[in-house]
C-alpha cells in the first residue's frame, strides 16, 4: 500500500459498505517519509571510504533506528555494497527472511531463546556465554547444518562478551563442536563518538593484541570487527575487515564531535538525512489573552492567539520534553509548541502563520532548522539523535520516497 497516494484520499459517505471500508481508504494521523536515495548515497560513501575489499554490515535493529526495518532492508537487499544486515532480536531476523531478504544476517544481541529459529533462518549468532555453544551444537545436529557464530569480546564496555584472555581456550573448545564455525570475533566501543579518543584507543589496542594472539595460536577467523559509524571515521588505521554502520546509514552523525573530526580531516563523506516525520492540522481555534493552554496549565497566552492542534503526542513517540520549547515546521516557518504535549495531541502557535489551514502538512522531524534529530536531541536533553528517530512509534507508516 502506498500511503503517499492515500494521504488525501476520501470515500463518499454514500458508498460506504462493510466491503469497501478498507485500510487503503484510511488516512494515517501521521507518516514517516524515508528518502531512499539518501540511504543509498550514505551506504555508497561509507563503502568507498572503508574500501571495496572490506565487509559492510548495516544496522537495522530497532526498526532501523525508526526508519522502518522492512523498508530499509529492501533497500539494502538491492544495494551491491551491503554484505550483512545486523539485528538485535531473532524475531527481527525472521521478519526479514519472511520478507524475502536473502543477504546475511548477524544477531548483535545475545540470543538465549529461539536459537533453533535463528539457526533455521541461517543467521550468524553473536555468542557471549560458553553454555550457548553446547546448545548450538545440539541444534546444528538436529538441523543438519553448520551454525556460524561471532564471538563477542569485552574490551571495556563491560556489557556483553568474554574477557580477551578467555578467547584462545574458547576457540580450542569450539574445535570440538563440529556443527559450529567461528565466522568472526568482535568488540564494541564505549565512547568512539567522543572528541577524546584515549579510551577508544585503549580498547582498540586490546582487541588488536587479541587478534595477534589468535593468529599466533593458529586460528584463522574470516571476520574481525569493532567499528561502528563513529569509529569507522575516528580511528586512523583499521586492522579489521568488517564495519558496522548504524547512524551513518540514516544520515545521522553519531555526535557533533565526530562530525567535526570528519570535517577537519576532510574525509569525502557528506551524509544525507533520510527521515521526515509529518502530520496534518486537524483543528484551529482562537484563544483569548490570559487563557491557559493544555494539561496542568503550563502555558498561558500573553495575547490573543491562534492555535492549531496536530494529532501526534507522546504515544506516537513525540518527546514530551519538547513541551513549551520545541517547534514544528509549517508553510516555511517554525511554529512553537505551546502547552504540554499530550498522549495523542500537540498544540502549536500559528498566530504568525495567518494562512495556516486545516489539513496543512506539518513537519515534526526533518531537515529544517530546530527540527533536525540532532537539534531535537539537544532540546530534549537526551543528546542522542538516534533516540529521536528510534522512538517514533513503529505502527506509524513508513513511506520510501525519492
Amino acid at each position: 500500500m502506498n500511503y503517499s497516494q492515500n494521504i488525501n484520499s476520501t470515500i463518499s459517505p454514500f458508498s460506504l459498505t462493510a466491503e469497501n471500508v478498507t485500510l487503503d481508504a484510511i488516512t494515517p494521523n501521521s507518516w514517516v517519509e524515508i528518502n531512499g536515495q539518501a540511504i543509498q548515497n550514505n551506504i555508497t560513501q561509507f563503502k568507498q571510504f572503508i574500501g571495496a575489499d572490506k565487509t559492510l554490515g548495516i544496522v537495522i535493529k530497532s526498526n532501523a533506528y525508526g526508519h522502518g526495518m522492512l523498508q530499509v532492508s529492501q533497500l539494502c537487499q538491492n544495494h551491491p555494497d551491503v554484505d550483512y544486515l545486523l539485528v538485535a532480536h531473532v524475531s527481527e531476523a525472521i521478519d526479514l527472511r519472511k520478507a524475502g531478504i536473502t543477504k546475511k544476517i548477524l544477531l548483535v544481541s545475545p540470543a538465549r531463546d529461539n536459537l533453533d529459529a535463528a539457526a533455521y533462518y541461517e543467521c550468524d549468532i553473536m555468542v557471549t556465554d560458553k553454555d550457548i555453544l553446547n546448545r548450538l551444537q545440539t541444534i546444528g545436529v538436529q538441523l543438519q547444518k553448520k551454525i556460524a557464530i561471532h564471538l563477542k569480546v569485552d574490551t571495556g564496555l563491560s556489557r556483553f562478551g568474554f574477557a580477551p584472555e578467555e578467547i584462545i581456550s574458547l576457540l580450542h573448545f569450539v574445535k570440538t563442536l563440529p556443527m559450529i564455525t567461528v565466522a568472526g570475533i568482535y568488540t564494541h566501543f564505549a565512547e568512539s563518538n567522543n572528541s577524546d579518543l584515549s579510551f577508544t584507543h585503549k580498547q582498540e589496542n586490546s582487541f588488536t593484541t587479541l587478534l595477534s594472539s589468535i593468529k599466533d595460536a593458529g586460528f584463522v577467523l574470516p571476520f574481525h570487527h569493532h567499528s561502528n559509524t563513529a569509529a569507522t571515521t575516528a580511528l586512523a588505521h583499521h586492522k579489521v575487515n568488517f564495519f558496522r554502520m548504524g547512524a551513518g546509514t540514516y544520515g545521522i552523525w553519531p555526535s557533533e564531535a565526530n562530525h567535526a573530526l570528519v570535517t577537519e580531516k576532510k574525509y569525502p563523506i557528506s551524509l544525507m538525512p533520510a527521515l521526515e516525520w509529518k502530520t496534518k492540522i486537524i483543528h484551529i481555534k482562537t484563544v483569548q489573552a490570559k487563557s491557559f493552554i493544555g494539561y496542568n496549565r503550563t502555558y498561558q497566552a500573553d495575547k490573543d492567539m491562534k492555535i492549531a492542534i496536530i494529532p501526534v503526542g507522546y504515544y506516537d513517540g513525540y518527546d514530551k520534553r519538547l513541551s513549551n520549547k520545541g517547534f514544528v515546521y509549517l508553510k516555511g516557518k517554525n511554529a512553537p509548541i505551546v502547552g504540554t504535549i499530550a498522549m495523542n495531541a500537540t498544540t502549536i502557535d500559528i498566530t504568525d502563520i495567518p494562512d495556516a489551514q486545516l489539513d496543512d502538512i506539518v513537519t515534526l522531524v526533518g531537515h529544517y532548522p530546530q527540527i533536525t534529530p540532532a537539534e531535537l536531541a539537544i532540546q530534549t536533553g537526551c543528546l542522542n539523535a538516534r533516540q529521536i528517530t528510534a522512538q517514533i512509534n513503529p505502527c506509524i507508516p513508513r513511506i520510501i520516497v525519492d
